[in-house]
């Protein structure tokens, strides 16, 4: 459901696994869409972070930060330049 109180959607996978990648991708899409293509993704959050993690090595091996639908380029970059990697 739509409302002004989602602030943050977070998705995360562990580095190597490749299942479910293109998955995350797309609901993340779909939920930081503000006027959203469909019904079952309406959400309308702020921001979607996908996050690849190296658990035993505590690295953030990728990144990429959703505004509107779309990767957002300049923000990826500043989560990345903040995160262990």
């Amino acid at each position: 459901m739509h409302t002004e109180e989602n602030l943050l959607v977070v998705e995360m996978k562990r580095s190597g696994v490749k299942r479910g990648l293109e998955d995350d991708n797309l609901k993340l899409t779909l939920m930081t869409r503000q006027v959203s293509t469909n019904p079952d993704y309406h959400y309308g959050y702020a921001v979607g972070v996908h996050l690849i993690l190296n658990i035993p090595e505590s690295k953030v091996t990728g990144c990429d930060v959703y505004i509107n639908g779309e990767v957002d380029k300049a923000r990826t970059e500043a989560l990345r330049q903040q995160l262990p990697g």
